[in-house]
């Protein structure tokens, strides 16, 4: 999980930083994810899913169930340098 919170840290960051957010005004952003942050969405029903150039992770996505029926998709990011390049078909 850490490459996972590595890589939001790095898609979401430079937006965080562009309309001021911080740790403490938006705790919640993608932008100051951590490891600990994504291993209690895990134990609490998320499924996390990465994204693999190789054996390079490159991004990561991870659904939330709302209820028995229905997923809310958080958390989705991949790596800037690996935007506009097709994936999942490259």
């Amino acid at each position: 999980m850490a490459a996972s919170a590595e890589i939001l840290r790095e898609s979401f960051g430079p937006v965080a930083a562009e309309f001021s957010l911080t740790l403490q005004n938006a705790p919640t952003n993608p932008a100051f994810s951590r490891k600990e942050d994504l291993e209690a969405d895990y134990a609490n029903g998320c499924h996390c899913y990465g994204l693999f150039s190789g054996d390079d992770q490159v991004g990561f996505m991870e659904l939330r169930p709302k209820d028995a029926t229905c997923y809310e998709l958080r958390k989705l990011g991949i790596r800037p340098a690996f935007r506009h390049a097709g994936y999942p078909f490259p």
